[in-house]
């Protein structure tokens, strides 16, 4: 739940029973999403979004069994199936981070690997 203050300017019809020119304290829900691409990158997964692209781009990123595009958007609770050269992983996303990047030591906040073996040849 995040927290905001604002200073009411004007009328407004969505908050009648607000007094204009306080500051008053709202609570909001923000949704946070994010590009499958861009978390594989910050996670570590792959070195590069572009690499992390190419993944899914040809079919190695799956969710629930579909093939993801690059620009879907995911959000905390879903679990990833990432087809790796060398392993295969299974991935439960806890969350999304807010920035442009994440030290490794956070990155446990945000991705779970549920299981990694060797590919099926």
């Amino acid at each position: 739940m995040s927290f905001a203050l604002i200073t009411i300017i004007g009328r407004n019809p969505i908050l009648n029973n607000v007094n204009e020119g306080k500051t008053h304290n709202f609570r909001f829900q923000v949704a946070v999403f994010l590009r499958v691409d861009l978390f594989l990158k910050l996670m570590g997964v792959t070195k590069t979004r572009m690499a992390a692209k190419r993944l899914c781009d040809t079919g190695k990123v799956l969710l629930g069994g579909k093939r993801l595009k690059p620009s879907h958007e995911l959000e905390g609770g879903e679990s990833l199936d990432v087809l790796l050269p060398l392993k295969e992983l299974k991935l439960r996303i806890l969350g999304i981070p807010d920035g442009k990047s994440v030290a490794k030591p956070d990155r446990a906040k945000f991705l779970q690997i549920e299981s990694a073996r060797a590919p099926l040849s």
